[in-house]
This record gives structure tokens, C-alpha cells and sequence, in this order.
């Protein structure tokens, strides 16, 4: 995908996300994962744009059994925004969490 048609494709991914819909139907089965990155760092950065700040980062699909429930060969990661986030202004360190096996 060159950048011409990325910007398209994030136009309309804004355009959905706008009414509700985060991950438009016509694009089922039709993205590489790389692109799918491309695309969702776009989206991010347009919510940064407008207000919002990176807070983290999120990791799924790492367990090999739900990997290949949903056909993938690797993990998956998104950005934690700022944007609906609990205000309870309360800070955890890494120190301060039960870690469980």
C-alpha cells in the first residue's frame, strides 16, 4: 500500500470510527498485518492530533492456542490512550503489583 492509498484507506477508517464503527467490514481479509499497523498508527496519530496522549502500549494474541484461533503467527500490540481512561488520578508502579504465575 503506498501512501496516496494509506491516506485514503485511514480517511475512511476515520470517517467509520466517527459512526461507531472501529473496524469497517469491506476491509475483512483484505489487509496485511503491516498494513493493519500502518493503519491503526495513522488512527493514533489523529487522536493524538486532536487531544488525546499515548499512555502504554497493549499486547494480545500471545498464548500459541489463541493465536491459532484467530489464524495469526505472532502477537499483536496496540497504544493505550489517554482518551477514556479511569480519572481516578491514581499512579501504579510496577513495584506495587501482585504478579501471580
Amino acid at each position: 500500500m503506498d501512501g496516496v492509498e494509506l491516506e485514503r484507506v485511514v480517511d475512511h477508517f476515520w470517517a467509520e470510527r466517527a459512526r461507531g464503527v472501529f473496524f469497517p467490514a469491506a476491509w475483512q481479509d483484505r489487509l496485511s498485518l503491516d498494513d493493519a499497523y500502518r493503519i491503526q498508527l495513522a488512527v493514533v496519530d489523529r487522536r493524538c492530533s486532536g487531544g488525546a496522549s499515548q499512555v502504554g502500549w497493549k499486547v494480545g494474541l500471545r498464548a500459541q492456542a489463541i493465536q491459532d484461533q484467530f489464524h495469526f503467527h505472532e502477537p499483536v500490540f496496540g497504544c493505550l490512550l489517554s482518551e477514556g481512561l479511569s480519572s481516578s488520578g491514581r499512579d501504579f508502579r510496577f513495584d506495587d503489583l501482585e504478579v501471580r504465575p
